[in-house]
């Protein structure tokens, strides 16, 4: 079996309630979303994917797309492991290689090493494919005005449920266009479905005037999540603060 990958590290997860912890990092291709805010959109796969050779950014080779399974286990088992908190699936959307992964993971478990799914929280059948070998889960719950108007909080729902015996977390990304009363409605869904869920508020990284978050407005915006959510947290993306992969 093949997957098709852009990348492949070692970093610090700069996202969410596991910030700072190492993760070794399978950036996987594709995504059945367009997020207005993506920073890993591609248009095509890449015909190779890169491999971090160290933590130097630049310090890195080219496999081959796409990389099959036992080139994959022996990319990751080249790296010093016990160093690391957990292998992170990432992408793009790392549910759409599904089957793939569903061969690949009890073979990664092996290596001792705990499993963080990144998704954006829509595939909820593929999700339920892969969970015996899922640890982590972190999803996210995407706004109307982020996916072209389309809304997605029903699936959203749905895959939050079946996650609740994992340990998840949820994270919404809020842009300069963030309409608070929207995102409110998501967070009372959110409580309607578990308390005890931790949410993230994660302001984009800004790369136009338009999508700059003020800070009166995110500050009002968390104060209205917590008079309904206890608990909710705000956290930047730190790894692009710092410059890291």
């Amino acid at each position: 079996m093949h997957a098709r990958m852009t990348e492949i590290f070692s970093s610090i997860q700069g996202e969410g309630i596991y910030l700072g912890h190492r993760q070794l990092f399978l950036r996987f291709y594709g995504c059945n979303l367009q997020c207005s805010y993506c920073d890993t959109f591609q248009k095509q796969c890449p015909p190779q994917c890169r491999v971090e050779l160290s933590e130097i950014a630049g310090n890195y080779i080219l496999k081959d797309n796409p990389l099959d399974f036992e080139a994959l286990l022996k990319i990751v088992t080249s790296y010093p492991l016990e160093q690391h908190h957990s292998v992170s699936l990432t992408g793009g959307e790392p549910l759409l290689h599904w089957e793939f992964l569903k061969v690949f993971l009890p073979v990664l478990k092996r290596t001792g090493l705990k499993v963080y799914l990144e998704t954006n929280g829509t595939l909820t059948k593929e999700l339920k494919e892969l969970l015996p070998w899922i640890d982590y889960i972190a999803m996210d719950f995407k706004l109307p005005g982020s996916v072209g108007g389309k809304e997605y909080l029903r699936g959203h729902l749905d895959f939050l449920k079946l996650s609740l015996n994992h340990d998840v977390f949820v994270k919404i990304i809020i842009t300069g266009e963030s309409i608070q009363q929207e995102l409110l409605e998501y967070i009372k869904a959110i409580k309607g479905i578990s308390t005890s869920v931790p949410v993230v508020l994660q302001p984009v990284t800004a790369t136009t005037e338009r999508e700059i978050v003020s800070n009166a407005f995110l500050m009002d915006l968390h104060r209205a999540s917590l008079e309904i959510l206890p608990g909710v947290r705000v956290i930047p993306q730190v790894h692009k603060l710092l410059g890291y992969l």
